[in-house]
């Protein structure tokens, strides 16, 4: 009700002017039992449009919240770069063992970079994670860092360290989701596995054979 009256203040003032009469009328004498049923009834529908109004106000808040786009909406402090490349990988961890943003953030400062080197992690649950701005060059495929965003999931390796593509129904999901909203705000962006600029297993499955339909799409869009 507060946020209500807040973001629409004429209809929280009519709300609030609706009960000084209804206070008023009682107070006049002129209440009965049947002016209390049509009261009751008068104010539970303006109570169900209210609740309605938030519903649909709260759905559209977190939708707006949710959507890959915003996810990859440009901070005003950098200046973007130009990007021709999306490139997939994987984390290399075993099946079912989840890893934290921080951790693979350590695991890169370790090495003597300045930051986590992908710009997005998707872990096991398929939820998506900001890693180094797209603004700035990362740190995933030696040679192709410039013009390119690096995507992770967690994963990729079975118990034995093998080479498995270990991905969750919520993770390909995501990936397919995110992959689609960068490669329509990067028109001139091609698709690759990390494998097809190293020996690398990663991101242990064949990035082309699985995105051929996204691929021929974006080929054929006319911007």
């Amino acid at each position: 009700m507060i946020k209500l009256i807040a973001d629409y203040g004429t209809y929280g003032l009519w709300i609030l002017s609706t009960r000084e009469a209804v206070l008023e009328y009682v107070d006049s004498g002129y209440f009965n039992m049947s002016s209390m049923s049509f009261l009751i009834s008068a104010l539970g529908v303006v109570w169900s449009i209210v609740r309605i109004v938030n519903s649909v106000l709260d759905g559209r808040v977190n939708r707006e919240q949710t959507t890959p786009r915003q996810i990859g909406t440009k901070k005003k402090s950098l200046k973007m770069r130009a990007i021709n490349k999306i490139i997939i990988h994987c984390t290399a961890t075993p099946e079912g063992r989840n890893v934290s943003v921080d951790t693979i953030r350590q695991w890169h400062l370790d090495r003597g970079w300045s930051d986590i080197g992908y710009h997005y992690i998707i872990d096991l649950k398929g939820n998506l994670h900001e890693g180094r701005p797209v603004e700035r060059q990362g740190a995933h495929v030696r040679g192709y860092n410039k013009g390119s965003i690096g995507i992770t999931y967690v994963g990729g390796v079975d118990s034995n360290m093998k080479p498995k593509d270990t991905r969750t129904e919520n993770q390909k999901g995501r990936l397919e989701a995110l992959i689609m909203d960068l490669m329509d705000s990067y028109p001139n962006s091609t698709l690759h596995g990390h494998n097809e600029f190293s020996s690398k297993a990663c991101p242990s499955f064949d990035v082309q054979k699985e995105y051929i339909e996204i691929i021929k799409y974006f080929k054929e869009c006319d911007y």
